[in-house]
This record gives structure tokens, C-alpha cells and sequence, in this order.
């Protein structure tokens, strides 16, 4: 029977070393397996290899105290080791110690070996958090701006930097963007950084945000076709784009006629610089020939040849510390002139041979001619040797820009790579643009993405279900994010903005579902107990929606969302240092969320302290100012201030954003009857009784004007309609229709009108 072909021995691997086994441990997870491995051969190797293979595991065992005791005492040369010991410090809250691994004393800045290595991003977001921790909010935005420059697709820096308040992310991903889509370099100073738009190509003036669902192909076709367009121009030639940096070519051009022919430039490309010597080896070859021709009949030039000879002798010591390009200059600069004087010579030896053939001058002339063709011979090996050096200057100096250019690594970058780039960027895009509140840039780069991003990738729905909720659009944040959860209800991110959708819209029930499921499912995320938090405060059982918010504070500590929420929740039950103390939290964590600071106007408007009330509420404005609920009540504040012009403004704001809502349009309405405008406060509560007839507190505001305008009968019916749509007082209108009517006639107000 023939053996089974499956039956074959276990064959070891061809790699046995213990790292790899440690790694393959941690691939399968088998992690306290890998830490008793990693133990062991650190124990046996004692390197630097072994160090960070044994801290890793404790890491990912979440032992922090055992890699902070392990790494104190060392000298942390190692850069990966260096933030392995920072991150762990960050862990355990050892803040001074974390700044100390990152940070070098002496410069202020952090440590050469961390900037140099892989690890600088990560080290830079870690310092960034760090120093926002301690509230240097600049220092901690200018380290995550370095963290972006590096690596784009490290999203918790790009996140990180729009939180400080990081502008110009478009210029940033620019550089990244075009090195990666033409694989060419980008060349972008940091003055033309700062001189760059702050917006970039997107328009500010429009604040609507549009749907983005409906997306278009041609859209996509034209992105493409800009794409392309764009790669084509950054593959030209350099002189098709002369801004592009690059190691200067070789001059390939022929001396000009501006150089003069007597003082030759020195060569430029090994051709000219060969040549060069021939040129000057038959100079002296022909001049050598003339000299030999008639060498009886020289005694008539011998003395300024003698000259000539001594003048280079003296020329040749000096140059001998200059340059060589220089001294070629000269030299051949002085054999050109001496053939220039050797020329007339030719036709004056025949005469002088037929005069002077006979005498006895012809034993020195010969001499002399002698002399002068020992000279003449130094001259030409010293041309050849200065044509030598130079020609292998010139040799050296290409071979270093040989060299130069081939240093210059253009990386090449597959497609799947560039395609989730092109996401990744228009995502950070999109963020920053929410950061703004600008909903028609977002609105715009949505419509650029492609429909498969769109309805798949989780991320892109949760940005598109959050700009519906920044807008207080709480029906579409709704449909969107339940849809979400109905399809991966293991995930939790934006969960909580859901609970708080449904929070705004009143819908106990759905909101009760949601809460039981995350809490039974996923009790240790953070988002599951401020889901069942706004569950509790939706029932006025503010008691238990405080203890589910200081659970999800004991999740997550950094959890800015659920530091807000606590602090309203401590409004309601009137402990307000507390609700400050939270607000801080969350500002210390988001300094830009305006939630907090609207939360931190409202503590202080409770304590009366309405100058720093209306302080926070504007700073708030300021960051959001398409939020019409936080429009209106810092109208309300500025009423109470006297600023009553102000206040109306803020309110036609409001408006201005959606002329349909009914909060703003009731403000605008008190605003009038705080004012005494009771025929335009009637006019504005007709039209918003006609759009809303089952709001309980615009028949309560209308019984007031009525009363005013001294019509009981109207004012006493308001009062009957308001009791009936809220009996139990939850809208603001409490007690009965007699303790209203009793207590508006016994205003002195009232009663004097």
C-alpha cells in the first residue's frame, strides 16, 4: 500500500532563531508564551535586540510597571527603547519622567536619536499629548504639525493636530500627496508655507452643507482626468519645470566667444578637459620644430626667450598654491603668447642664416637654442601635467554628482498604496474642514470621494452622520448612524453622538434599546455608558446618568465627550464647581471644543457671573458659529448685559442658518417682548404658533403679550392651551392656569400697563 502523500515529517523552518519564534508566539497571540520566551533569552544575550524583543511583550501583556523598571536605570542610546520607556511613563502618568526620555535638557528640543529614526512620529504625537496635557497648547500643535510633515497616514497625528487647532493641513498633504502620485520630491520652503492660503481652494463664504448621497460619476472621471494631468506635468523634463530642485546637469555648451582666446576657460566635460592637453602638447611640439629649424640663427630672440622662460619659472612657484583650474589658465595663457612671438621669427631666419652662417656667434647660438629647448620641453610636460589634474578634477567633480544623483531615492509607490493615500487625505481633509465648520468645503470633498468609500468605510459615514449633527440635524444624524450600528453593531465609535441624537429628539424608546444592547455588549468601551447615561437623563434620573458618565471616565479617562456630558448633567443637579471642574477636564483635553465652553458659560450664568459667562459663550461662537442653540442663549446673555442690539443680532444669525427653527425664532420673539415690542413680539409668535401649534411655551409667551395689551379673555385662553399641551410643567410652564393668571396680574408690569 502506497504511503498517504500527506504523511510527511514536520520539517523545521529554515530560520531558528528565537526571535522569530517570540514573533510567531505574538502572531497567535500567545502573548504570555512569548513574554516567558522573550525573559528567558534576554536573560542569556543581555543586547539591545533582546531588550526590545522582552519589552515588547510586556507591553502588549500591559505590564507598564515592568518595562518602567526594567528601562530606569538604562541609558536609553537605543531610540526605539527611548520611547518605549516614554510611552510607558505616559501609561503610568509619570509625566516628568515621560518629558525626560522625549526632551534633552540642554537644547530644550526633543533628542537627535528619536528625530533620526523610525520612531519620530510616534515620539512626536506622545510629546504632543504630553505637552497639551500641561496646557502648552502652541508647543503641542507645532509637534504634531512635524509628525504630519513625516508620515500623513499616522491618523492620531493628523486628528490630534486639527484638535489643537492645526491650520494649512491641505499645504502639509500637499507635499506628501504629490510625492506619492508622481514619485517625485516636492519642493515646498516653509516661507511658501506660510504664505500659502489658509484655506486652500475651498470656499468659506457658504456655510449650507449639502447631502452628499448622490454622487456622480463624471465626478469621479474629472478627478481622474485632473490626477493625470497633474502626474504628466510633474514628469516633464527640467525645463519644462524649472522650479523643480535638482543637482545641476553638466554644462554641455561650448566656451562663449566672450572668453578670450588667450586665457581659455578650464574644461568642463572630460572631452573638453582631454583635449585641452593635445592642444597644448602641439603648441610646444611646433614651436620645438621652428626652434630646431634654425637654431644658428637665434641669438636675436635668445634674451626674450630667456625672459619668457624666467617669467614662468617665477609664475610657476606662485601658482603652485592656487587653484588648478587657475594655474591652467595662466600657463596656457603664456604658451599661447610666446607662439604669438615666435611667429614673426619665421620669416626673418632665412636673412639671418645667410648673415651670420660663417661667424663665430653660431657655438652660443646653438647653445642657447639648447637651453631654450630644455625649457620648452619642462613647459610641455608641465602643460601635460596640469591638463593630468585637471581632467582628473574634472573626472572627480562628475563622479560626485554621479554620486549625488544617485543618492536622490525616488520611491516607488504601488497603486494600492496611492489609492489609500488619496482616502487617508481627503478624510484628514474633510476633518479639517469640520474643525472650520465649513459644511461646503465638507460637502464638497464627500462628493469627490468615490461611492464605495462612501457607503463602506465606517469612518466616512460617521464623518457625514457628525456633520448632520454638528448642524443640529438630529433626524438625518439619526438615520445615518442607526443605520451604521444595524450593520456592524460591534462597533461603538459615535455611538454616543447617536445617544444624544435621540437625547435631542426625544425618543426614549429607541434610545433605551440602544443603551441595554452597548452595555450588554460592550461594557468596557466608553460609549456604551455615556449612551446609557443620556438614557438616564432622558428619563430625569440625573442621579444614575452621573454614575454612568464617572464609569466611562474610569474606561477611559481621556475621553473629552464624556467629560462634557458629565458637567451638564451636574448643571441639572446644581453642583456647579463640580460641572466646572469637568468642563476644564475637557478643555485641558480638546482646547477647542466648544461644547465644554458653552457648559462653562452656563455654570457661571448660574452663579450670576454673567460677564464671565458671556466671555466662554462667545469663545465658543468664535470655534462654532453655525451652532444656533449656543447663537441664541449667548443673545440671552447679552440681554442681560444690556446690549439688546447685540443680542438681536446674534439671534438673526440664528436665523440666518435655518429661517425654519423654532427655538431661534421664539428667542427672537422674548427678545421683542423683553424689549417691549409687543405688536412685532404678537406678529412673530402668530407666525410661529401657525408652524408649531404643539409647542407649550409659545401659548405661554402669547398669554403674556396678551396681557400686556390688556386683553384678558386671549391671555387667559393662552394660559388654558399651555397647561394643556404641558401639564406637568417640563417645557418651562409649571403650576396651574390660576397661580399664572394670579401671578401675572400681581405684577407691578403688568398692572401698570
Amino acid at each position: 500500500m502506497a504511503p498517504c502523500e500527506f504523511s510527511a515529517p514536520y520539517v523545521e523552518p529554515a530560520s531558528t532563531d528565537v526571535e522569530v519564534r517570540i514573533k510567531e508566539l505574538l502572531d497567535y497571540y500567545a502573548v504570555e508564551d512569548a513574554l516567558l520566551l522573550a525573559e528567558v533569552y534576554h536573560l542569556k544575550v543581555r543586547s539591545e535586540e533582546s531588550l526590545l524583543v522582552y519589552t515588547d511583550c510586556l507591553m502588549r501583556a500591559n505590564r507598564a510597571e515592568e518595562v518602567f523598571g526594567l528601562l530606569y536605570p538604562k541609558s536609553l542610546e537605543n531610540p526605539r527603547i527611548r520611547y518605549v520607556f516614554a510611552k510607558c511613563c505616559f501609561q503610568l502618568n509619570k509625566l516628568e519622567e515621560c518629558q525626560t526620555a522625549l526632551v534633552d535638557a540642554q537644547t530644550g528640543s526633543m533628542f537627535e536619536s528619536l528625530v533620526n529614526s523610525p520612531a519620530a512620529p510616534y515620539a512626536h504625537v506622545l510629546l504632543a499629548t504630553l505637552l497639551c496635557d500641561t496646557g502648552r497648547v502652541e508647543e503641542a500643535k507645532e509637534e504634531c504639525k512635524k509628525c504630519v510633515k513625516i508620515n500623513v497616514l499616522f491618523w492620531s497625528g493628523v486628528n490630534n493636530y486639527i484638535t489643537y487647532g492645526g491650520r494649512k493641513l491641505e499645504r502639509l498633504i500637499r507635499k506628501q500627496k504629490e510625492n506619492v502620485m508622481t514619485g517625485c520630491a516636492s519642493e515646498f520652503s516653509d516661507e511658501e508655507e506660510d504664505t500659502a492660503e489658509e484655506d486652500g481652494p475651498y470656499d468659506d463664504e457658504d456655510d449650507s452643507f449639502s447631502n452628499p448621497e448622490p454622487l456622480k460619476s463624471s465626478v469621479d472621471t474629472k478627478v481622474r482626468r485632473s490626477l493625470r494631468s497633474h502626474t504628466s506635468k510633474s514628469n516633464a523634463t527640467p525645463a519644462a519645470a524649472p522650479a523643480r530642485k535638482a543637482v545641476r546637469p553638466v554644462d554641455k555648451r561650448t566656451p562663449a566667444s566672450s572668453v578670450v582666446p588667450s586665457q581659455p576657460v578650464a574644461p568642463r566635460k572630460p572631452r573638453s578637459s582631454e583635449a585641452e592637453p593635445r592642444s597644448m602638447a602641439t603648441r610646444a611640439a611646433s614651436q620645438r620644430l621652428m626652434f630646431n629649424s634654425d637654431t644658428e640663427n637665434f641669438n636675436g630672440a635668445a634674451v626674450r626667450s630667456r625672459a619668457g622662460a624666467a617669467g614662468t619659472r617665477n609664475a610657476s612657484r606662485v601658482d603652485r598654491s592656487q587653484n588648478v583650474r587657475s594655474t591652467t589658465k595662466t600657463d596656457s595663457s603664456r604658451l599661447t603668447s610666446s607662439r604669438k612671438v615666435t611667429k614673426p621669427l619665421s620669416s626673418r631666419n632665412s636673412n639671418l642664416a645667410r648673415s651670420l652662417s660663417g661667424s663665430a656667434n653660431s657655438v652660443s647660438s646653438i647653445s642657447s637654442n639648447a637651453k631654450i629647448t630644455d625649457e620648452k620641453d619642462r613647459g610641455k610636460e608641465k602643460a601635460l601635467e596640469i591638463g593630468q589634474v585637471a581632467a582628473e578634477d574634472e573626472k572627480k567633480r562628475l563622479t560626485e554628482e554621479e554620486e549625488a544623483q544617485k543618492k536622490i531615492v525616488v520611491p516607488i509607490y504601488s497603486k494600492v498604496y496611492r489609492n489609500i493615500f488619496k482616502i487617508i487625505s481627503s478624510l484628514a481633509m474633510i476633518e479639517a474642514a469640520a474643525a472650520r465648520y465649513n459644511w461646503k468645503a465638507v460637502a464638497r470633498i464627500f462628493q469627490k470621494l468615490d461611492r464605495s468609500v462612501l457607503k463602506e468605510l465606517p469612518l466616512a459615514r460617521l464623518m457625514h452622520a457628525r456633520a448632520c449633527f454638528e448642524q443640529c440635524e438630529y433626524s438625518e444624524a439619526k438615520e445615518l448612524l442607526l443605520a451604521l450600528h444595524k450593520e456592524q453593531p460591534y462597533r461603538v465609535e459615535g455611538m454616543e453622538l447617536l445617544s444624544t441624537a435621540l437625547w435631542h429628539l426625544q425618543d426614549s424608546q429607541t434610545l433605551s434599546t440602544l443603551a441595554q444592547a452597548l452595555t450588554t455588549e460592550s461594557r468596557d468601551r466608553p460609549q456604551s455608558w455615556c449612551a446609557a447615561g443620556n438614557c438616564f437623563s432622558l428619563q430625569r434620573q440625573h442621579t444614575q446618568a452621573i454614575e454612568c458618565m464617572e464609569r466611562a471616565l474610569q474606561l477611559d479617562s481621556r475621553f473629552a465627550y464624556a467629560h462634557t456630558l458629565l458637567g451638564h448633567e451636574l448643571i441639572v443637579q446644581e453642583e456647579l464647581d463640580r460641572a466646572a471642574s469637568a468642563f476644564r477636564s475637557a478643555l485641558t483635553l480638546a482646547p477647542r471644543d466648544y461644547r465644554a465652553l458653552h457648559g462653562l458659560g452656563l455654570v457661571h450664568l448660574k452663579k450670576e457671573q454673567n460677564a464671565l459667562a458671556q466671555c466662554n459663550m462667545a469663545k465658543a461662537v468664535r470655534i462654532n458659529p453655525t451652532n444656533r442653540a449656543m447663537l441664541c442663549t449667548l443673545s440671552q446673555v447679552e440681554m442681560m448685559l444690556k446690549k439688546p442690539q447685540r443680542a438681536m443680532e446674534l439671534v438673526d444669525r440664528a436665523l440666518s442658518l435655518k429661517p425654519t427653527d423654532v427655538a431661534s425664532r421664539f428667542n427672537r420673539a422674548r427678545l421683542l417682548f423683553e424689549g417691549k415690542h409687543n405688536e412685532e413680539c404678537l406678529a412673530e409668535l402668530e407666525k410661529l404658533k401657525a408652524s408649531s401649534p404643539d409647542e407649550a411655551f409659545v401659548f405661554h409667551l402669547l398669554a403674556k403679550v396678551h396681557r400686556r395689551l390688556g386683553n384678558p379673555h386671549q391671555a387667559l385662553l393662552n394660559f388654558s392651551w399651555a397647561a394643556e399641551l404641558d401639564p406637568r410643567g417640563d417645557q418651562g410652564v409649571s403650576g396651574t392656569v390660576a397661580t399664572q393668571m394670579r401671578e401675572e396680574y400681581e405684577d407691578d408690569e403688568y398692572s401698570s400697563s
